[in-house]
């Protein structure tokens, strides 16, 4: 039988910086991908600035340890879309739309829009170009058959034509970005 614990009961916790910093080294280490260290360090970050409370808001060993987490999680962050900009440099020559919507589904919307960006920088203006002229075609084609499929005017039906959301949503955004670009 599990024990049951009141609101009274607690568990202190001493954390040094160097300790922070080894842990977070080691989990850097461990962990397979840049999103997986992003979500770890943020759900650390999170876990010691709720369990600090307040009044340890202004100590300056929690900010040492706060700091740290936070270095760790910006360069997790640029890993992350240097990642997501290589697969979408990749994507995009291989006309894969299903990558490209793996790279969209993953990040917000404006982090969508900063690995499009760079990514068109790191491409020669002659790639860049084919992929625009391609996202554009395809986005036309699938809203056509997405029309054709709909029993009403104007509307897509997405079931219907076998088009998938994700798929289509980042096409929207891909070709909204290249419309402005």
């Amino acid at each position: 039988m599990v024990g049951k614990l009141s609101l009274s009961d607690s568990l202190e916790l001493q954390l040094s910086p160097g300790w922070v910093d080894e842990y977070c080294r080691g989990l850097i280490r461990s962990t397979a991908t840049a999103e997986k260290r992003l979500v770890a360090l943020d759900a650390l970050q999170t876990f010691i600035s709720a369990a600090a409370g307040p009044a340890l808001l202004r100590d300056k060993t929690l900010e040492q340890i706060k700091t740290s987490i936070t270095a760790y999680i910006e360069v997790a962050r640029a890993a992350l879309m240097d990642e997501a900009i290589t697969r979408l440099s990749i994507a995009l020559q291989q006309h894969d739309v299903a990558r490209i919507a793996g790279v969209f589904t993953e990040l917000s919307r404006s982090g969508f829009w900063d690995v499009l960006r760079r990514t068109m920088e790191g491409m020669e203006a002659a790639q860049w170009q084919e992929a625009a002229r391609w996202s554009l075609a395809w986005l036309e084609q699938t809203k056509r058959r997405g029309e054709e499929a709909s029993p009403y005017p104007d509307t897509l039906d997405f079931a219907a034509a076998g088009i998938d959301i994700a798929e289509y949503t980042s096409m929207v955004d891909l070709c909204k970005f290249v419309a402005t670009h």
